[in-house]
């Protein structure tokens, strides 16, 4: 459940190019925009991902696990910071 937290630079000319080259995915029927690095480096050109942050920094959150796992990682960052309401759910008057 990792989304893709990178920047990419390209040269715009060479990105289009592979862009119009990218096939649908044969399980999804969706285009990816991801695989035209790949195209990329295929014919040889240069490709540089630069992370922009930890890949636990932007999981997604579809399911009751997903979010223990997310509320779990937030705790370990920041121990003793949520109190009273807040752990309670907060007032709601």
């Amino acid at each position: 459940h990792e989304v893709n937290p990178s920047y990419y630079c390209f040269d715009a000319h060479k990105l289009f190019d592979a862009i119009e080259r990218v096939e649908r995915d044969k399980v999804s029927g969706e285009y990816y925009i991801t695989d035209a690095p790949e195209l990329l480096l295929v014919a040889g050109e240069r490709v540089e991902v630069i992370d922009a942050v930890p890949p636990e920094d932007v999981l997604s959150i579809n399911t009751p696990e997903q979010l223990a796992e997310v509320d779990r990682i937030f705790r370990s960052r920041h121990p003793g910071e949520i109190h009273g309401a807040a752990r309670s759910g907060g007032d709601r008057a």
